[in-house]
């Protein structure tokens, strides 16, 4: 055991990877070859951490359930007992830190720790890969620009001080019992199992789940990888269903991941990864990411001005848990043709490597029924209806539209739509006291910027049938304008056997409130 429970070090990157290899009883020469350490050295002088406090003899419930399954065997003793670091944006010595847990000379406070906690990093007594559950504080917002829109509340207690952090919980493969998939599930897991209630499952029992059904595909343990079918197992043992969605096209991709995400649903993302080498690029293998968030710029990413026009042709940056890189990774959408054919994304790995997007997988709560595609089609539809009759619209309501796709819970909704102020009176108290179900397609149509109505589908309904709910207007003369518009009778046989006419049926068959 270590003589001190704790020691108190001014950051640096160079200090980090001494205290990384001295604790993992690696060679620093090997721990600094990591990808990781130039992604933390990035990380953290943008987050600007100033002390780290190691937290020695801190035992780990996922390393202990690996430990258990595997190490615990091996005729070499590894450790059971990892060391857990600590990270703050405020400096401050060892014997200011030991004033402060003996209530003398307090320099430092609970909120003054608290305000400045940056979140911590497990580190495990392997030899390779070190880096275990991993909890750190988001990049800041920008504005805006950064979302991250499936994080959740993690606690730590630092020899009785409670410290909290919004984070999505990251670990580097461990090659033994897990994969670069088993990796990114267990982070998206992180989410889902708070999201929709089932049990987090450690490494070692995703790499086992995965395996079970497939018992020949692959030896279980050690794991050298786990296929697409084996992933949707692994998401089957926690009670979830697997969606995969095909993703070759970026915006295809943009709108999937942006659709799930913003339903705090950690979509997987799974790619072909390239580096390159002279004028060509090399396969390197495929790889398996989950994916936390999205930035999006003021400029538009689509290559022209689309008749159906989306949010998401903002998105120009992803940011992904990568189990060889770091949490929140950049993965940069910038389209790039590599080997003259293949659109590729920036890798988080670096500028060398480029990804390839292969299908994304989303671990889906069972009543949600109704997919992305479905929805899409539909808006779509309607879309491209509107962008035609635009020029109709009256002149204060003339502009540019843009639609906004995504899943989402009614209680988030309604607490999003009380909060708004934008509707009042007896409307706004009708939709609040509406029982609806609990997931929902929301189709949210702006102009430049403005919110004109919500399409509410309901995510729990079956694919044949009519899972359009309601329309929420904000502008009682857009709803006036569209009304008079559908009941022209040639506009009408003209859109009956269009997806888009389940939403005009919808405003012909309710006025306007």
């Amino acid at each position: 055991m270590n003589e001190f429970p704790y020691e108190v070090i001014t950051y640096s990157i160079q200090r980090l990877s001494e205290i990384i290899a001295n604790k993992s009883k690696n060679i620093i020469e090997d721990i600094q070859k990591k990808i990781h350490l130039s992604y933390f050295k990035t990380y953290f002088d943008e987050l600007r951490a100033k002390t780290i406090v190691i937290e020695n003899n801190y035992i780990d419930r996922d390393y202990l359930e690996d430990f258990a399954a595997y190490y615990a065997r091996c005729f070499q003793p590894y450790p059971l007992r990892c060391v857990r670091l600590h990270f703050f944006n405020i400096s401050f010595s060892q014997a200011e830190y030991s004033n402060f847990l003996r209530k003398e000379k307090r320099e430092l406070d609970n909120q003054k720790i608290q305000d400045s906690y940056l979140g911590f990093i497990i580190i495990r007594p392997l030899p390779g890969s070190v880096i275990g559950r991993t909890c750190l504080r988001t990049y800041p917002p920008d504005g805006g620009r950064r979302r991250f829109p499936v994080t959740r509340t993690y606690h730590a207690n630092l020899f009785g001080i409670k410290l909290e952090i919004e984070s999505l919980a990251f670990q580097e493969q461990d090659q033994t019992v897990a994969a670069c998939a088993t990796s990114a599930l267990w982070s998206s897991f992180q989410k889902t199992g708070m999201l929709f209630q089932h049990a987090i499952s450690s490494p070692v029992e995703i790499t086992k789940a995965a395996n079970e059904k497939f018992p020949l595909a692959s030896r279980g343990l050690p794991s050298h990888g786990l296929t697409a079918e084996q992933m949707a197992a692994a998401i089957r043992s926690v009670g979830l269903e697997p969606y995969l969605i095909k993703t070759i096209d970026l915006n295809l991709l943009r709108s999937v991941i942006y659709a799930y995400i913003m339903g705090g649903i950690p979509p997987l993302l799974l790619f072909d990864l390239f580096k390159k080498n002279g004028e060509i690029f090399l396969f390197l293998g495929k790889h398996a990411v989950t994916v936390t968030g999205f930035s999006m710029s003021s400029s538009d990413n689509a290559d022209d001005s689309p008749i159906f026009n989306l949010n998401i042709f903002h998105i120009d940056k992803i940011y992904v848990h990568d189990d060889q890189a770091g949490p929140f990774g950049r993965m940069i959408l910038d389209g790039k043709k590599i080997n003259d054919e293949k659109e590729s994304m920036a890798s988080a790995w670096g500028e060398e490597y480029r990804a390839v997007p292969e299908f994304v997988l989303v671990p889906l709560y069972h009543k949600i029924r109704i997919p992305f595609e479905l929805v899409y089609q539909i808006v779509e539809s309607y879309g491209s209806f509107l962008k035609q009759i635009q020029r109709f619209f009256p002149e204060d309501l003339s502009g540019n539209l843009e639609w906004d796709i995504h899943l989402e819970n009614i209680n988030e909704y309604k607490q999003d739509l009380f909060n708004s102020n934008l509707l009042k009176g007896e409307y706004l108290e009708k939709i609040l006291c509406e029982p609806l179900p609990r997931f929902i397609w929301r189709a949210l149509l702006l102009k430049d910027g403005v919110r004109l109505f919500d399409l509410l589908f309901d995510a729990t309904d079956i694919e044949q049938g009519q899972f359009l709910l309601k329309a929420v207007e904000y502008e009682k003369e857009f709803g006036i304008f569209l009304r008079n518009i559908y009941m022209n009778e040639s506009i009408k046989q003209s859109m009956k056997s269009a997806p888009a006419w389940q939403i005009m049926k919808w405003y012909l068959e309710n006025q306007l409130q």
